[in-house]
């Protein structure tokens, strides 16, 4: 059985789907999922640049006029929720500055270690704005890649036990 599970806290599961009776896969689970990363990744930019409203999702909250007025100021076209950059490339860009990216041989980890990124994910003293809110439409490109991947791994796996 292999269980694929995406959540932005302990509390909050975007995602829990089993895929069962998968046999032959080996312990090596990082080509099955890898792909996954560069959807979210591509999602992310997407987000970002849609200021929110990517795949169905609602824009995030406009910014307060004194708050506008300010950035347009000190950081001239800059999006919402993009000041320096740092926020939004740690979730856009594998490697970057805050980036969580952790991928061994049964799991994968993504998301953000910035720290007030939590506070606008949940409204905390801030506005809420979500940055990571998995859609309909990556819940099902992520079983996809995740489904066809193993079936994949599988039929390699039952080629060499065929001797193939």
């Amino acid at each position: 059985m292999i269980k694929l599970h995406f959540e932005l806290s302990p509390n909050d599961v975007q995602l829990s789907r089993i895929f069962e009776n998968i046999a032959g896969l080996g312990d090596d689970l990082r080509p099955v999922l890898e792909p996954v990363s560069d959807d979210f990744y591509r999602g992310e930019a997407s987000t970002f640049e849609a200021e929110g409203g990517f795949e169905g999702k609602a824009r995030w909250k406009k910014l307060s006029k004194g708050y506008r007025a300010w950035k347009d100021k000190h950081y001239p076209g800059q999006k919402i929720m993009v000041l320096t950059g740092k926020l939004k490339e740690s979730l856009t860009t594998r490697g970057a500055t805050g980036s969580i990216f952790r991928l061994d041989k049964k799991s994968l980890e993504l998301g953000t270690g910035i720290s007030y990124a939590m506070k606008h994910q949940r409204g905390l003293n801030v506005s809420k704005r979500k940055l990571i809110q998995i859609t309909g439409g990556q819940k099902h490109r992520w079983s996809s890649i995740v489904h066809q991947g193993l079936y994949k791994k599988a039929g390699k796996e039952w080629s060499k036990l065929r001797g193939h």
